[in-house]
């Protein structure tokens, strides 16, 4: 189980089986948010959509 509920669980299992998920989301800059990019990165996701909200 990764972090980002249902959508996190999917791109890691598409991940996993060879295929080259991407996710367009947006996410805080705080420790949460960057663990979150940092796990579904290892995993081999493409986070480069990623919006990271700076407040």
């Amino acid at each position: 189980i990764q972090g980002g509920g249902n959508t996190g669980n999917a791109l890691t299992c598409a991940a996993r089986l060879g295929l080259k998920p991407r996710i367009i989301s947006k996410v805080a800059n705080d420790p949460q948010g960057r663990a979150l990019m940092e796990e579904l990165e290892a995993e081999g996701v493409d986070t480069s959509s990623f919006v990271v909200f700076i407040s």
